[in-house]
């Protein structure tokens, strides 16, 4: 008898583990996901920015030369 509660408290404590690791898991990843949107989103507006500049500097040479 003692050892069919050994046993189910060994299958417990084990279970418990399990979720808690499931759980580190589960926020790594989550981390991990909002950090590479981060990462996107910075390349997206670095992006947007450069080509946003591009788009002007034709304009600003052309008005520094007395071309419109």
């Amino acid at each position: 008898m003692k050892i069919l509660l050994q046993l189910s408290e060994v299958e417990e404590d084990a279970e418990r583990k399990a979720r808690t690791m499931m759980v580190d898991v589960q926020r790594k990843v989550e981390a991990k996901v909002a950090y590479a949107l981060h990462l996107a989103e910075h390349r997206l507006s670095t992006k947007w920015t450069k080509m946003h500049e591009k788009q002007e500097q034709p304009i600003r040479r052309s008005a520094q030369h007395g071309i419109c």
